[in-house]
């Protein structure tokens, strides 16, 4: 790992999450690769851990064009290491501030919106590990592109496997981004195939108006929710 990135040099650096920082790496074989090195403090380390495994065994089951591809990962002593296929174009939510280099005029951004709905819908449809998984965590940042402008979802660290022969389930805490949860779940912790809808919904309305599920409007100071 750290003769793929360069000793994780700064200037392999991709970004920052939850679980720590992912960077890019060559691979000997030439192959370019984003690698997430778990990087967090040690009372976060126990949910780190649990993370990573869903991750990895989720994933390593997972096959599907518009999900992200794990390529292998590594387990020892205390690190922890994700590899997955590079995507050249980053995630949508860096195309629709304006930080890419790329504008999304409208025909782009319902290629997206098409693609990682697909992504959702092989997951809702028992896949291929044959019970539905939910994300809980499906967001603009979470959804990378490759050359191609191809939507792939990305991070099942949260992602749920749904009770067999259920469609919802009570859970014992609320987990995902702020402003993307369906308020049933919210309020009650019951998690639904259809949460995942209406977080699908508010991702469309981000693309449509790059207007965010919960944003400061600066001029009122107020807050509004979608």
């Amino acid at each position: 790992m750290e003769e793929a990135t360069n000793s994780f040099s700064d200037d392999n650096l991709l970004g920052k999450g939850g679980f720590g920082r992912v960077y890019k790496g060559t691979l000997r074989s030439g192959e370019i690769v984003a690698i997430k090195k778990m990087d967090l403090p040690s009372f976060k380390e126990a949910e780190g851990e649990r993370e990573f495994r869903v991750e990895v065994d989720i994933l390593s089951r997972l096959d599907h064009p518009n999900l992200v591809s794990l390529i292998g990962y590594c387990a020892d002593g205390k690190h922890r290491f994700l590899v997955y296929e590079y995507m050249h174009k980053g995630n949508l939510q860096d195309h629709l501030n304006g930080i890419a280099e790329v504008k999304m005029d409208w025909p782009l951004r319902l290629k997206v919106a098409i693609g990682a709905a697909r992504g959702l819908a092989y997951l809702h449809s028992s896949s291929a590990v044959g019970i539905p998984i939910i994300h809980r965590d499906f967001k603009s940042t979470n959804i990378l592109l490759n050359t191609n402008y191809d939507a792939k979802i990305s991070d099942f660290g949260l992602a749920k496997l749904m009770p067999e022969g259920q469609q919802s389930c009570v859970t014992s805490r609320v987990l995902g981004t702020f402003g993307y949860f369906d308020p049933e779940y919210t309020l009650v912790s019951c998690l639904h195939i259809k949460s995942m809808s209406e977080v699908s919904i508010k991702l469309d309305i981000i693309l449509l108006f790059k207007y965010y599920p919960f944003s400061s409007l600066q001029q009122t100071n107020q807050q509004c929710a979608v």
